[in-house]
């Protein structure tokens, strides 16, 4: 799950970096940045099962 929405963030940063929109896609490396830590975190056992979600992903 976090892995397609970590996938879905960086397309999405490439689309707006090809807009030329680069403070934007940025914006969404940073997410993506966070959620591999947290996928990383997970793969290795150390974050509590009630720990795992995904970073906001609400839309603008």
């Amino acid at each position: 799950m976090i892995q397609k929405e970590l996938l879905g963030l960086k397309k999405k940063a490439l689309a707006l970096r090809r807009e030329g929109r680069l403070d934007d896609a940025e914006e969404e490396l940073k997410k993506g940045s966070i959620l591999e830590h947290q996928l990383e975190e997970i793969e290795n056992g150390s974050m509590p099962k009630a720990m795992h979600g995904t970073v906001g992903t609400g839309s603008k």
